[in-house]
């Protein structure tokens, strides 16, 4: 009866479902996004004590450096310098273009990050003179190599410099930036003008009784000092600051996502509400249709049945 009484009024049921259809859907997605970005920890042992050292400004390897032997608010300090292009060639085919990132020797430590083959860079591979080391991506794994195991201690060359490659990461990490197909080695020379002059992103792992606060205001005290002993300009370390790893990936489209989740539920409630005026529309055009039934002798509690069951067929559609 429910199904015979909406298709007899196909505008009327093709018009509520489209408007639920368009409110629910723009949410689930939404949603989907902001627990994918916001809500979803990171994937590391003891997120919480991740931090960024400096967001948004780049730091570096003197300042880093520094920063390591006159704290005590962390556990490790690392960097990573992301978004190289970089040309791949080896014996497998043509060369590549793929991007690179360059990770201080104990990144991957520091963020207690696992290879899924071989291992990943460590503490020792950004001395001078050792081999140069790679680290693969899943897909560039898969892509390039076809997924073999045996990619691990073979030769490969980016921009044209031989690399052996050491370990591949698991489907879908990433640090920073998403779309990093390879991780070598950030070269660590103590002393040389390339130290001063390369610069990356700082990353931390807090000590175990450190707080951001207290943390931000020990690299802010250390900031004359600094200024004084790598010569930077009066102005340097200013803005000075430490917060979440995950606040500082997020920072630039948190505002965005949540206006926008805000915007599609206020799209939801509205469907809704439309929805309802429909149905109390219709509910009055129903008033005779209503009567003449229970004039035939249909009960209140089947009448409602009915009802219940139209609702229920146009939520289920």
């Amino acid at each position: 009866m429910g199904g015979r009484n909406l298709r007899r009024r196909p505008g009327f049921a093709l018009t509520a479902i489209l408007l639920l259809t368009l409110g629910a859907g723009a949410n689930a997605a939404v949603l989907s996004v902001v627990r994918g970005v916001l809500l979803r920890p990171l994937p590391y042992p003891q997120p919480d004590r991740l931090v960024a050292l400096w967001p948004g400004e780049f730091v570096s390897n003197e300042e880093l450096d520094y920063w390591r032997h006159h704290t005590r608010s962390f556990d490790s300090i690392a960097a990573q310098a992301a978004g190289w292009l970089m040309a791949l060639t080896d014996s497998a085919g043509e060369p590549l273009k793929v991007t690179g990132a360059k990770t201080s020797d104990n990144l991957f430590k520091t963020l207690g990050a696992h290879p899924v083959l071989g291992r990943v860079i460590e503490p020792g591979d950004s001395d001078a003179g050792r081999p140069r080391v790679a680290l693969l991506s899943d897909g560039l794994w898969r892509r390039r190599f076809a997924s073999s195991p045996d990619v691990v201690g073979t030769t490969i060359h980016l921009d044209q410099e031989p690399h052996v490659v050491i370990g591949v990461m698991p489907p879908g990490f990433e640090i920073f930036e998403p779309g990093t197909e390879v991780w070598v080695a950030l070269p660590w020379e103590p002393g040389t003008s390339s130290f001063r002059t390369t610069f990356s992103q700082g990353v931390a792992r807090l000590a175990t009784a450190a707080p951001i606060d207290a943390a931000t205001r020990e690299l802010q005290s250390l900031a004359p000092a600094m200024r004084r002993d790598l010569k930077r300009g009066d102005a340097w370390g200013r803005t000075l600051r430490v917060a979440s790893l995950q606040d500082a990936i997020t920072g630039d489209v948190r505002p965005t996502l949540l206006i926008l989740l805000g915007a599609v539920g206020l799209m939801l409630l509205l469907a809704a509400v439309n929805v309802g005026t429909l149905m109390l529309g219709r509910s009055v055009e129903r008033v005779r249709e209503m009567a003449v039934r229970t004039a035939l002798g249909a009960s209140r509690r089947r009448l409602i049945r009915q009802l219940v069951v139209e609702q229920s067929l146009l939520a289920i559609a």
